[in-house]
Order: structure tokens, then sequence, then C-alpha cells
């Protein structure tokens, strides 16, 4: 029967339908949910890894591209495998997401343990009032105390390669005048350095190859040795890994928890929602939960804020990952809720083959090709327990002194050479019209025999099953409705 074309006026009532399905608005919630998380949590990704380990832009670059992608690729390919291996229903691929999720949020826990040291920069941490040096509140500062008059806002950070500490700028640190040897800056006549010393240093400027940092104030940041940068990327991946495994049983289920007829205004519907509510404002809403980590904001001279310079190396890090697994967590319950709520569904795959060979299945494919097949009237007479059933004498023939046979032929006991060759004709299928094959769907015609007996007037038998012929296809093909109409006229 042919579908109702869908009209306009169906929009409304269909949109309707599938806000009230429960599993595929639960299972939109939770993908809205991932696209918001995980769009926000890329996008500050490589600022984090610059922030947290002290990597050039590129390395950072390099380490969130290649290797991510690389693994969810791979996720990928394991899980449309074992989906495919396995023949999961809904149920499992509700359970092997959930599963994901949680490991995926376990990862985003471990990884906050991963961090680096924070560094305290003088001028910044230790000061009262950062935003203005020369308030009263920092009147016992050393720059102050020698009337430096540092500006507001200035900065450009230095690092003392022999104490280790960090300076906001070269005011602060009493600096009065720079030198240059070789390719390195160096400052000089700084009045306000601290003679302690903090934990040993690596800075990017130091000749490694002498084996030794050089002396005095030089620009940029003092970097201290951390080695979490390779865990934390390995298990980043460990994670994509996990979490690309049921991303081909995700489609499957948008696809199943809906009717037919709203498969693609279901697609439709995830997209523009997902788009919408997940990757427009993620970006917005993570860079403003990450802000609140900054430890050092950009103003301009009248006092308004700029971007952020600095950031709080442990607030980052726990505030971009403990949210990121948080969600994760709560994506993993309502995966569970969804499995629950599918338990006895089924994926709409095609039947197997040995489903196929039912003589059912074969009968309704080959009839809805073929149409309707008319023979002539036949009277079959079963075989029966107990005594025989009489027969007339112009239908059975006996050939041997073997078993008898039941031979069912025409009404009348003697038949003439003309009207022979006419039922043998009428038996023939008609030729095919031109530029057409003789065939039925596929099924090559069969030449019926007919072979009498003249000099008793008798029918001998018609159309024997043993001697049909094909011309180009084997009996083993042809359907059991078939079979079944045309054995009504043989010999058994």
């Amino acid at each position: 029967m042919a579908r109702k074309c869908v009209s306009l006026k169906d929009f409304p009532r269909n949109i309707w339908r599938l806000c009230t399905n429960v599993p595929f608005m639960t299972k939109l919630v939770s993908q809205l949910l991932e696209a918001l998380v995980i769009s926000g949590y890329l996008n500050f990704l490589q600022k984090f890894i610059r922030e947290q380990y002290n990597v050039s832009q590129s390395v950072a670059s390099l380490a969130t591209g290649i290797p991510g992608v690389f693994s969810a690729f791979l996720g990928i390919f394991i899980g449309s495998f074992l989906i495919k291996r396995f023949k999961m229903e809904p149920r499992h691929v509700s359970l092997l997401t959930a599963g994901a999720a949680i490991i995926g949020a376990a990862a985003y826990f471990i990884v906050i343990a991963f961090g680096c040291e924070q560094m305290n920069i003088i001028g910044i941490d230790d000061t009262p009032d950062r935003y203005n040096l020369s308030a009263a509140a920092n009147m016992e500062m050393c720059f102050n105390q020698h009337n430096c008059q540092c500006p507001d806002g200035n900065f450009n950070p230095l690092c003392d390669t022999n104490t280790g500490y960090s300076y906001v700028s070269s005011c602060v640190a009493g600096c009065t005048s720079a030198k240059r040897t070789n390719t390195t800056k160096t400052y000089v006549g700084c009045s306000c350095l601290r003679n302690t010393t903090v934990t040993p240093i690596e800075h990017a400027h130091w000749n490694k190859t002498e084996g030794k940092q050089p002396g005095g104030l030089i620009p940029g940041l003092c970097q201290r040795t951390c080695h979490y940068f390779a865990p934390y990327i390995v298990v980043m991946c460990l994670a994509k890994l996990f979490l690309g495994i049921p991303i081909s049983g995700i489609v499957m289920m948008q696809f199943r928890l809906v009717d037919y007829d709203l498969k693609s205004l279901a697609n439709g519907m995830s997209s523009v929602l997902m788009s919408l509510f997940g990757f427009l404002p993620a970006p917005i809403i993570a860079g403003a939960i990450i802000d609140t980590a900054c430890r050092y904001w950009q103003k301009s001279p009248c006092g308004d804020k700029g971007s952020c310079l600095l950031y709080n190396a442990d607030q980052f890090r726990w505030k971009l990952h403990i949210i990121v697994g948080c969600i994760k967590v709560v994506t993993c319950i309502m995966d569970l809720v969804i499995a629950w709520q599918v338990w006895d569904w089924k994926f709409d795959r095609d039947a197997s083959p040995e489903n196929k060979a039912g003589p059912g299945s074969r009968s309704s494919s080959i009839g809805s090709r073929t149409g309707s097949i008319i023979m002539p009237a036949i009277t079959l007479q079963p075989e029966k327990e107990g005594p025989p059933i009489p027969e007339p004498e112009a239908t059975v023939v006996h050939a041997t002194p073997e078993p008898r046979r039941r031979v069912v032929g025409f009404a009348e006991d003697t038949i003439s050479e003309k009207e022979a060759e006419d039922t043998v004709a009428d038996l023939r299928v008609p030729p095919a019209p031109r530029g057409r094959s003789n065939t039925l769907g596929g099924i090559y015609p069969r030449r019926a025999s007919l072979n009498l007996d003249w000099e008793n007037h008798q029918v001998a038998n018609l159309t024997n099953p043993m001697a049909l012929t094909e011309d180009r296809e084997e009996l083993e093909d042809v359907p059991d409705m078939f079979i079944a109409a045309r054995r009504g006229s043989l010999l058994f």
C-alpha cells in the first residue's frame, strides 16, 4: 500500500510526536550535554596546555591534534566492528554508551592530579593592589620605596635565573638599564631582587650546550620542571578512544527511537538543536567559567578590563576537567535510563539467509513479481488410508506390475489428435512482447509434454515432472507455489 505523502500541515503534529517521544528526547538531551562540554573543552584545551605545562603553541597544537584524532578514529572503528560482530541491540548500545561515558569521566577526574607547581610572580601575588601599584596599600613594596613610579597594567615578565623568582616587569624589579649579550637581553642595576633561592628552574633561553644558565634577569617567566605533560596526553587519548566506541551506535539509536516516517525530521531536529544549544553557546559558557580562574587582567588607562594575561594554573585545571567529568556522569545516568526504556527493542536488521529460505517468503517474493498464474481446472484426489477410491478407467494407466500410480487427467475418456494439440498449446506460456524476455519474474517457461496412447485412447501422462526442461535455469530456483500449482496435472 502506498504511503501517504507528508505535507506542511503535518509538520506541527510530527514535531509534537517527537517531543512526546520520551526515549528520543532523553537521548537528545544527553547529546546536547555532550556537545556542550566537549566543544567547550576542545576550544580551550590548547590554552590550558600552554598555561599548565609551559609549552609553545606549536607543541600544544600538535599534542591536541594528531593523537586525539587518531584515537577517536580507532575508537569509532572498534565500536562499529563490535556492534556488527555481536549484533548488538538498542539496550546493548545504550549500555556501551554508558560504559564509555563513565570511563571518560574517570579519565577527566584522573588528569586533575597531573598539574605542575604554580609560579609566584612578584608584583602580582605579593602585592595587595596589583592593578594600582602606586596605591597606599603598596607603599611598603620595594619599587615604591625606591620611587620607581611603575605604570599600572605593565605585564612584561622577567625571570631571575639565579634565584628562580619571576617579576611582572623590570620596573617592579627595580632595574635601571638593560644590555644584550649575543641574542639574550639581560637587565642590570636591579635593586629589588630577592636574595633567597626558590625551586630550581629551567628557562627556555638558557644555554643548554654549556650546561649552565645565564646570570641576571632575562625576559619571560621562569619555568619549573614538570613531567606530567606526556601522561596527560596519554590519558586523554585513551579517553577519546573509549568515547569514540559508541558513536556509530548513537547514530543507529537516533533512527531506531523514532517512527519510520519521522527519521529525517528527527535527524534535522537533532542537528539544529545541537548546533543552537550545544556547539554555539559552548565556547561562551566555557570561556566565562575559565575566566574566573584568571590571575591578572589586562587593564586600559581608563580602567576597562581586557583579556586575561595570566591564569591560575590550579583553578584552570580543576574547573576545566571537573565540569566535563560531572557532565559525563550525568550522561551516563541518562544512557542507563534509555537502556531500561528500550530493553526489549530490536534493530531493523535484514533477515538472515536461513529465514529467507521458508516457502512462504519465497512464494510471496516470486508471486509479487510474477502476478497471478491461471492454470486449467484440475481435480486432485489425495490418497487416504482405508479402502481405495474408485477411479475412472480412462484416467488410469497400468504400465507395469509395480505399485499403482494415480493419474489425474481430463474428464473425457478419449481424446482426438486435434484436441491433444490444442491442449498442449494451451499449456505453453505465451510468447513475450517484443524487447522483453519470455520469463515470469526471472522464471523461465517450462515446456509441457503430452504422451498419448492412441491405440487405447487414453492419456498416459500430462507434463511429466521428470521431463520438465529449463531454458537457462535449473528447477531448484522454481518457487514452491509455482510447482504446487502446476502439479495439478502431474503424475505422482
